[in-house]
């Protein structure tokens, strides 16, 4: 049976390796909502300039404020998948071994004590990365909006065209 500070240690390592499957998973939506926010404007933008913008009447008026809104939501997705792709925020999902080997040394031979430093390591790091993963998770969700306000607006502008 495993000792409460061994089972302390797994739970960090767990946690810290939940952490950095969020990322990955974050990172391996981004490419579609790349790919979906230059489809919509590769299918919609077109039609919803019709001949051009002009503002002589409500309707123009309208359908321009409506194509504004998809090539601002549009712009909106590029950015926030772009950033979820590239940013690495300082996260790290490791602690660093031969460190921490020789500040473990002392207590090679007392596993609950360095069972213990390894979990409080490992939850240092994970704290350490949470404002980050929090913020990828934010830019992530304005992405899908700024998709949602893309779509909306070049099908209002195509209706109204």
């Amino acid at each position: 049976m495993a000792a409460l500070e061994e089972v302390v240690y797994e739970l960090a390592k767990d946690a810290l390796g939940e952490q950095e499957s969020q990322i990955d998973d974050l990172r391996r939506r981004a490419g579609p909502l790349l790919a979906a926010g230059a489809a919509v404007a590769a299918l919609l933008a077109d039609a919803a300039i019709g001949g051009g913008l002009r503002l002589n009447d409500v309707d123009a008026v309208l359908q321009a404020l409506a194509f504004i809104v998809g090539v601002v939501g549009a712009l909106g997705a590029f950015g926030a998948a772009v950033y979820v792709l590239l940013s690495r925020d300082d996260m790290k999902f490791s602690i660093d071994a031969p460190r921490l080997y020789a500040y473990l040394f002392a207590q090679r031979n007392d596993p609950a004590v360095y069972y213990r430093r390894l979990a409080e390591a490992l939850r240092e790091r994970r704290r350490l990365n949470e404002k980050a993963v929090s913020k990828m998770h934010d830019v992530f969700t304005f992405g899908l909006a700024g998709l949602g306000c893309e779509v909306v607006g070049f099908l209002a502008a195509t209706a109204l065209a």
